[in-house]
């Protein structure tokens, strides 16, 4: 995966985000993040809650994506190291990544959705 998740900040607060790091030049609009809980350390519950599908947006080598559970709008500025920080919002109220709440992320290279129903 070319986008990796780093850390997630202020957990269970109104400032949580979660801290993703661009590996290699990507498409964050491929990337899904979930909430899911866990099970020790592999395994992973499949209920999958609250997803953000990330816009069509590449990013650089070295670039952070930061994803806060708060009210916001997507902005980015740049790093004095010349990366950027993108920021994104899900827009909600309360805090999502509890002590048993983690995220998710998911690559979706390819995907597809059922044709409408013919009556």
């Amino acid at each position: 995966m070319k986008l990796e998740i780093r850390n997630v900040s202020d957990r269970g607060t109104k400032e949580e985000r979660v801290v993703l790091l661009a590996k290699e030049d990507c498409d964050i609009g491929k990337y899904l993040v979930f909430i899911t809980r866990k099970n020790g350390e592999s395994v992973i519950y499949t209920s999958l809650k609250e997803p953000y599908w990330f816009p069509d947006k590449v990013v650089s080598r070295g670039d952070l994506v930061i994803l806060y559970t708060k009210k916001g709008t997507s902005s980015f500025k740049e790093n004095k190291d010349n990366s950027k920080s993108h920021f994104y919002y899900r827009n909600l109220d309360t805090a999502l990544l509890t002590a048993s709440n983690f995220a998710f992320i998911i690559e979706a290279n390819t995907w597809q959705i059922e044709k409408k129903p013919t009556p």
